[in-house]
């Protein structure tokens, strides 16, 4: 059977909601885990919220939107463990608006975060 027993994971928009659930879940069943998170704030939250249950959690801030900031980021996991496991990637970002409304650099953040970061977080990873 397989077991996330020291296994290092990335949660991309682990700060809040579903992302920090995850968070949670994955270090009360022994991961190593860093909350990737936009906002330091709630990643450092997130991450001492699990600390302070003695689990394993790091808050690590990074836009999945940003080359540098993905980059930086899984080379401080890299540092640390000096591998990556598995990654989740939950980051996401909506803009709730009539269509007419949206501009395009809304729907270009949309874009780069959606579609390209998970793809460039994994690739980092596997990197």
């Amino acid at each position: 059977m397989y077991t996330l027993n020291d296994n290092s994971i990335l949660v991309t928009g682990g700060g809040r909601g579903l992302g920090a659930a995850i968070c949670e879940v994955l270090a009360q069943e022994g991961a190593n885990v860093f909350v990737g998170e936009r906002d330091a704030e709630l990643a450092e939250k997130t991450a001492k919220r699990l600390r302070d249950q003695g689990l394993s959690a790091d808050a690590v801030v990074m836009d999945v939107g940003s080359d540098d900031d993905v980059n930086q980021a899984l080379k401080r996991v890299h540092d640390r463990f000096g591998r990556i496991d598995i990654v989740v990637n939950n980051a996401a970002i909506d803009i709730t608006a009539p269509i007419d409304e949206i501009t395009a650099a809304q729907w270009d953040r949309v874009l780069r975060t959606n579609l390209r970061g998970p793809i460039m977080v994994t690739r980092a990873a596997v990197g």
